[in-house]
């Protein structure tokens, strides 16, 4: 009896383990369930404005302000035309940010690739020759021509595997879409880098015109303070002016000569920046340049000045020495203010 006891006592143990195990396996299960991220995409909260302080109020009219693609052709320079579009076709950064792209594709279809069942075939062909007393084999080839009796043994085989992994958690399918979503994003850096590039270009361009203005009016002015400085010398010889004059008028020469320097490598290096944003070697760029009184300002339309500030506004934060004619505002009254003191030293 005791006997028949332990063994009704062993069965029913055995018949509640499945159960107990499908239990503890749901009390995992459940509380797993909330850690699943759902499909939907969190809002950013921007507050996006209905229209702009330095824009248009009229929706119609803001969307009609904002400049073409080939914003740069609407200054009428050849030559800073010609910088530009080799800028957007030969810039290093542009290239790396290419290059980010096909990276980012070739992730996402290394990542999507565990989405697909894997095959692997192997195969392998063994050919072996042997003496007849020290084996045998299914297939013998007799000859007669050595003092041997020789066995030809062959053995091809060939394994087909073929496997697949359930994505039950989505694991896989979250991986892929990140990977695409990266792929998404690295397109819209390409576009960030293709917009900086553009705008560092022109701006490093109208710092040439502004440089090589700037520093016309710095040689005019020496020359102008030279000429004084002779003026006054021929006084003193005359006795009509002294000393203490001679010495300020070589002071302001001296200051005059000393303030060509930093606009020559000013020059230098925005000269240098063209040829690096170009992707090439500074020696082999040769940039003209010119004026920006003469040269930009007086050929770009009305229409086209207040629609590249709307735009500037619209897209970063606005900064008026990306303008070209405030550089040449800035710069007139820069030469006035010299020329009033160049004036006052003649007087």
């Amino acid at each position: 009896m005791n006997g028949a006891g332990k063994t009704k006592e062993t069965g029913t143990k055995a018949r509640r383990r499945p159960f107990w195990t499908m239990l503890q396996g749901l009390c995992v299960t459940v509380p797993l369930g909330g850690c699943l991220l759902t499909g939907d995409n969190p809002e950013p909260g921007l507050d996006i404005p209905p229209a702009y302080s330095a824009g248009p109020r009229n929706p119609v009219a803001a969307e009609a302000a904002v400049p073409p693609l080939g914003w740069w052709r609407a200054f009428r320079s050849r030559e800073l035309t010609e910088i530009i579009e080799e800028a957007r076709s030969a810039n290093l950064d542009i290239a790396a940010a290419i290059a980010r792209i096909v990276q980012a594709d070739a992730n996402a279809r290394i990542v999507g690739a565990a989405l697909l069942p894997i095959i692997d075939l192997n195969a392998n062909a063994q050919h072996s020759q042997q003496s007849k007393t020290t084996g045998s084999s299914s297939v013998v080839n007799v000859s007669q021509s050595g003092a041997s009796i020789q066995i030809i043994h062959n053995d091809l085989t060939a394994t087909l595997n073929a496997s697949y992994e359930i994505d039950f958690w989505g694991k896989n399918r979250s991986l892929l879409r990140a990977a695409e979503e990266t792929a998404v994003a690295s397109r819209y850096d390409r576009e960030v880098v293709g917009l900086t590039t553009v705008v560092a270009t022109a701006n490093a361009y109208f710092q040439v015109l502004a440089a090589q203005d700037r520093l016309r009016v710095a040689r005019d002015n020496l020359a102008s303070a030279t000429r004084v400085l002779n003026l006054i010398q021929q006084r003193l010889q005359a006795g009509t002016a002294s000393a203490l004059d001679t010495a300020q008028q070589e002071s302001l020469v001296n200051t005059q000569r000393a303030a060509i320097p930093p606009l020559e490598q000013t020059l230098r290096q925005n000269r240098v920046a063209l040829a690096v944003l170009m992707g090439r070697s500074p020696e082999s760029v040769n940039v003209r340049g010119g004026s920006l009184r003469s040269g930009l300002r007086k050929r770009v339309p009305q229409t086209t000045l207040a629609a590249g500030i709307g735009d500037l506004h619209r897209r970063r934060r606005f900064d008026p020495t990306d303008l070209p004619w405030w550089c040449a505002a800035r710069q007139s009254r820069s030469t006035e203010g010299q020329a009033g003191r160049v004036a006052a030293n003649l007087s």
